[in-house]
């Protein structure tokens, strides 16, 4: 089986193993999800951090005087603000409390990884990492990539070799 996978008219990999190609798309399918769900989490983010900074700025006596057209028009430039900054609505919410302070149940239940998605945080966290920075997971994909696509040149190396040695004998 012959395949060829171009991209913008470039051959990307030419002659796959058989073998090697579930392997090469479970692998890219793998690296594209965690943007996926990034970007569903980013959308989300928006529309929250809009209602939070809406609600704050309804609960500030000075508010009152204005229309809820400047209301809505002033929430949606903060939030597009605090959006570039990298903000999150738990950002906003953020008040100091002392851990001895909680009760034991509470006090490791906080989210510090905003809006990545829970399984990613989970391994972020167990490899010693913190926050939400998705430079890490990303070049783990990319290495992941470069090891399928070297397994799967090597598994055509030798499919090759054990053709011709079966080929002279």
């Amino acid at each position: 089986m012959q395949s060829q996978i171009t991209i913008l008219d470039l051959p990307l990999i030419t002659k796959v193993a058989p073998q090697a190609l579930p392997m090469f798309i479970l692998g890219l399918f793998l690296l594209i999800v965690p943007f996926n769900t990034h970007a569903q989490a980013t959308v989300s983010t928006q529309s929250d951090m809009n209602a939070t900074i809406k609600n704050a700025l309804l609960t500030d006596p000075r508010a009152q005087a204005l229309t809820p057209a400047q209301i809505n028009a002033i929430s949606l430039s903060l939030a597009k603000q605090a959006q570039v900054q990298g903000m999150t609505p738990h950002d906003l919410l953020w008040r100091p409390v002392l851990v001895h302070t909680l009760a034991p149940d509470v006090a490791g239940v906080q989210n510090t990884c905003g809006i990545v998605p829970g399984p990613i945080c989970a391994f972020n966290k167990s490899v010693g990492l913190s926050g939400s920075d998705m430079t890490i997971m990303t070049l783990l994909g990319v290495v992941m990539v470069l090891i399928l696509a070297l397994t799967a040149g090597y598994l055509e190396l030798r499919h090759r070799n054990k053709i011709r040695l079966q080929a002279s004998v």
